[in-house]
């Protein structure tokens, strides 16, 4: 098969994934459809066995195409060097992490933007999988009570962002007129789903249907989940700076939320993360942080104070062991 007689591309971007890594390109690999399908893989220099388990692949897939950057370079870019080595009209996304559960994903989904030419992207619900308790909760959009099939408009996405990272399937036609992943990677955008869909939003119809197709996994380390302080800050600034740069080329479309609840958001993410590395003095900074904005709970109050703070951390440690078994 030639490859510029695929249809779909299908996008992994890679980093340290050894772990899951064989399970993510399978459940791709065990799709029935109809189109002809690319899996297009580009790794961000990862250092661990990621590059070894993907060349097991070679030779047994002629489908199967990665791409190496030679220095770490981050995620907007490494999405970037996947796109520019796709083939297809269409584009779906996996998560290094996570699996495709439906084998008729792609069919659906292709299906749908075929016969709806003035859609540029669907989604469907998913499955999350806690990776240390291995417990499942099964189409979690459902579970929110998001069990309708509809349009989903720009300011939905906005304020409340539901697009599952591997759920994803959109036409390329309509990122590469629309989506400026230069200007992405200039201002060092910390994810690459986000500011994509939003994009695509603004210039054509998305849907969102109310089947589960993939399983997201969560409860281990990933650049969005990460227990370094110093990382998880870095990662918070870059947010801040990616909601200006929508607000600055946007402003008559996006609505963000204040400077008060952006600020929130940030802090409680690092209390979180402060919480998960028992540090203290970084959580009681954080838990002012918030007061200062007059925003309370069970965590920034017990981040006050020393005491406190280390009996509900080992409450909760023993209640994540307990619940383990």
């Amino acid at each position: 098969m030639k490859r510029c007689n695929y249809v779909v591309s299908v996008i992994v971007l890679t980093y340290q994934s050894e772990l899951y890594i064989h399970d993510t390109i399978y459940s791709i690999l065990n799709q029935q459809s109809s189109y002809p399908f690319e899996v297009v893989i580009s790794d961000d220099n990862s250092t661990d066995y990621t590059l070894e388990i993907l060349s097991s692949f070679i030779g047994k897939y002629s489908n199967i195409f990665i791409y190496k950057n030679n220095d770490r370079r981050g995620i907007i870019s490494n999405f970037k060097n996947a796109i520019n080595n796709c083939t297809g009209s269409y584009i779906c996304y996996c998560g290094h992490d996570d699996y495709w559960h439906n084998k008729k994903k792609m069919q659906i989904q292709v299906d749908f933007l075929m016969s709806n030419k003035d859609y540029g992207l669907v989604y469907t619900d998913f499955d999350i999988l806690n990776s240390k308790t291995n417990k499942i909760i099964k189409n979690y959009n459902t579970y929110l009570n998001n069990d309708i099939s509809r349009n989903i408009s720009t300011q939905e996405l906005i304020n409340n962002y539901n697009i599952c990272s591997c759920t994803p399937c959109f036409r390329k036609d309509v990122f590469d007129k629309f989506v400026p992943i230069n200007n992405f990677v200039e201002n060092d955008f910390p994810v690459e789903d986000w500011c994509t869909y939003l994009v695509i939003s603004i210039y054509s119809k998305i849907m969102y249907l109310a089947i589960s197709t993939a399983t997201f996994r969560v409860g281990h380390i990933s650049e969005s989940n990460s227990q370094d302080i110093a990382k998880t800050e870095d990662y918070m600034e870059k947010h801040e700076k990616m909601y200006k740069y929508f607000l600055d080329n946007f402003p008559l479309i996006f609505r963000f939320p204040g400077f008060k609840e952006q600020k929130i958001y940030k802090y409680k993410a690092l209390l979180s993360t402060s919480w998960h590395v028992c540090n203290f003095e970084k959580a009681k900074y954080y838990s002012i942080k918030l007061s200062q904005l007059d925003y309370y709970s069970l965590k920034t109050t017990l981040a006050r104070f020393p005491l406190s703070f280390y009996i509900f951390y080992l409450i909760k440690k023993i209640y994540s062991r307990l619940s383990m078994l």
